[in-house]
């Protein structure tokens, strides 16, 4: 086989090979002149997986996502209260809203704030015209924002007594998310260029082959 036949096969199969390149990724620059302690964050007072409680009244939040500002979380009160809610939380300070709260059971309650305090929360909420006040304790302290609590019992079967839990199982965690705020280019020369242009490096994501798995 000559030369000219080699080479045209090589550049065919690259081709080829090229029609399943899927995205690329631009990187950010390491940020020059870094140094260990410098700029560290704190750690998150209201992390993903948390358990807040108080076992007098029986009241559980425990946080389901964070995102942000933004979370979501389960509050049960006892056998006849449970919510499932969207709120903030920003600084030392936690809220949602009624108008944001999925009531599960009883009702969805009222709008309430409260303010971290090491391993405490003190809330506020208005209920009959009235300010009411409750204090929940975190109860779990190895909560942290990268890993996900398996539920202690799993329900058997699909009913409508579990099909929050089933929902609430299968809906992607936002740390399984993450990949969707890649910023992707489709294009492998146009990522090329702009890599260059920008200084950072790629991340290729490719395959070769028959897209069925024929080879």
């Amino acid at each position: 086989m000559g030369p000219d036949v080699t080479e045209m096969l090589m550049a065919a199969r690259f081709s080829y090979s090229m029609l399943f390149l899927f995205a690329f990724l631009t990187l950010p620059p390491q940020p020059s002149g870094a140094q260990p302690g410098k700029g560290s964050t704190l750690p998150d007072p209201f992390p993903v997986n948390s358990v807040w409680s108080s076992s007098g009244q029986g009241m559980t939040l425990r946080v389901l996502e964070r995102n942000g500002e933004t979370f979501r979380g389960r509050f049960v009160v006892g056998e006849g209260i449970e919510r499932v809610l969207n709120g903030t939380v920003k600084g030392k300070t936690v809220s949602w809203l009624a108008e944001n709260v999925q009531a599960i059971k009883g009702s969805k309650g009222g709008d309430n704030t409260g303010t971290i305090e090491g391993d405490r929360i003190d809330f506020e909420y208005k209920a009959n015209d009235q300010i009411r006040r409750f204090t929940l304790r975190r109860s779990n302290t190895g909560a942290t924002n990268a890993k996900s609590e398996k539920p202690s019992v799993t329900p058997t079967r699909l009913d409508d007594s579990t099909y929050e839990h089933w929902l609430e199982y299968i809906r992607p965690k936002a740390e399984e998310l993450e990949w969707m705020k890649v910023d992707w280019r489709p294009f492998f020369w146009k990522a090329v260029i702009e890599a260059q242009q920008k200084d950072k490096p790629m991340l290729i994501y490719a395959m070769t082959g028959n897209p069925c798995g024929f080879t």
